[in-house]
This record gives C-alpha cells, sequence and structure tokens, in this order.
C-alpha cells in the first residue's frame, strides 16, 4: 500500500454512560470482531465500555472524470468486451459510464478488483449522454464488457471514475463515521454503510482535484 493509502489504527476507549468497569480488573484487549474489555466478574460486563480502533483513512483522488479508465469505444453490432487500454482508478472508487449520443441504452458490466483484492463487479445501465456513476468501488478493472449500437452509426461509450470513495475496512453502521477533511478543512460529505467493502462508501462534499488530502476518519471493532 503506498502513501496515498495510510491507514493509522489507534487504541481509544468509548467511554460509556455508566462507569467503566468500575471495580473491576483490567485485562488486555485483542483486536478481534467483539472488541471487549474483560472484567474480573465483580462488574456485569454490560456496564463496560468498549475499546476500538481509529482509522484514518488518507488518500488524494483526483476529481470525476468520464475516461480516465478507458477512452469512448465506439459500438458495434453486437456486444463486445474490451481488456486493454484499461487504466485502474487513481484510488479505490466508484466507476463512470458516459454515451456520446441521444438514446443510447443498454448495460456495461465492469469486472475487477475491489480495494480488499476480491472479484467484484458492476452493471451500469446507459442512459443516452448522461454520465451514470456505478455502485460498486473498485482498485482495478479487467473487462469492461459493451452492449451492441443503438443508433445506426456513431455510438460510443468512455468509462470513468465517481467521487465516491471505499474504505479498506469494513464499517458496520454510519454512527462509526467521525469526521472527514478535504485540503485540511472538515469536508461535510456523506458515508454511507451497508456491510459490504464495495459498496461502504465516502462522498465528500468538496471537489477532489489530485492535490488535496481527503482524510476519513472511522471506528474498527465491535
Amino acid at each position: 500500500m503506498d502513501r496515498k493509502h495510510i491507514v493509522m489504527l489507534i487504541a481509544i476507549a468509548i467511554i460509556a454512560s455508566v462507569p467503566i468497569c468500575a471495580h473491576a480488573q483490567w485485562y488486555p484487549l485483542r483486536f478481534d470482531a467483539s472488541a471487549r474489555v474483560q472484567g474480573d466478574g465483580s462488574t456485569p460486563l454490560a456496564n463496560c465500555a468498549y475499546l476500538g480502533a481509529l482509522a484514518i483513512y488518507d488518500i488524494v483522488p483526483t476529481n470525476a472524470n468520464t475516461a480516465s479508465v478507458h477512452a469512448a469505444v465506439t459500438l458495434g453490432a453486437a456486444g463486445q468486451t474490451v481488456t486493454t487500454a484499461i487504466s485502474n482508478p487513481d484510488v479505490p472508487r466508484t466507476l463512470s459510464i458516459t454515451g456520446n449520443a441521444a438514446g443510447i441504452a443498454g448495460n456495461v458490466v465492469i469486472v475487477g478488483r475491489d480495494i480488499a483484492g476480491a472479484s467484484c463487479t458492476d452493471t451500469i445501465a446507459l442512459n443516452g449522454t448522461a454520465t451514470v456513476v456505478g455502485a460498486k468501488a473498485f482498485r482495478t478493472v479487467t473487462s469492461i464488457a459493451l452492449p451492441a449500437k443503438t443508433n445506426s452509426s456513431g455510438d460510443a461509450v468512455s468509462v470513468g471514475v465517481g467521487n465516491k470513495f471505499a474504505l479498506p475496512n469494513v464499517v458496520a453502521d454510519s454512527t462509526r463515521f467521525f469526521i472527514a477533511t478535504l485540503n485540511g478543512a472538515n469536508d461535510t460529505g456523506t458515508f454511507t454503510a451497508t456491510g459490504s467493502i464495495q459498496t461502504s462508501l465516502y462522498t465528500p462534499n468538496g471537489t477532489p482535484n489530485g492535490t488535496y488530502h481527503l482524510k476519513i476518519v472511522y471506528l474498527l471493532g465491535r
């Protein structure tokens, strides 16, 4: 993982509304899925706080565009699958498709790998000349399946990137999102947690430009 994909894990205590394991002995925390603080039995575990890990994900993404993954490909009488001249996204993020003529329709199926290296497939429906952003974030792209042309000639489709970014961990729910900054200033974007690393995404309110650091802070653990 390069310098644009830095995740720092910091142990923190999430303070409960009752004393943290009052009168109980503390034991080492095991950073697993439960991340529960253990007591000596004198205090119910329900009265104990939980420890987690604060992750700070730091990337420097470019702004959304329409053709950075693949330049426009002319559609033919039959569908085709493109596997060459593909450029991977700069950071794990959603992809977009754009047609060049009114009325272009059909599905574009993109196959690649997600931020964790697992197989990832997204089917995005063309909508004329509109830029349509997919639902899943890709780290790499291996193939792009294009439909047959809609119009008699001249139809073409390009593939770019959207401004929704994957995190390197599955985040259970949106309450685990703390804060994000863009270029050092608070960013009032939106984090959507789905339980899937491919579709749990952060959408910044500001505009990335390939120079600004986007830092996303969220909680791991229980």
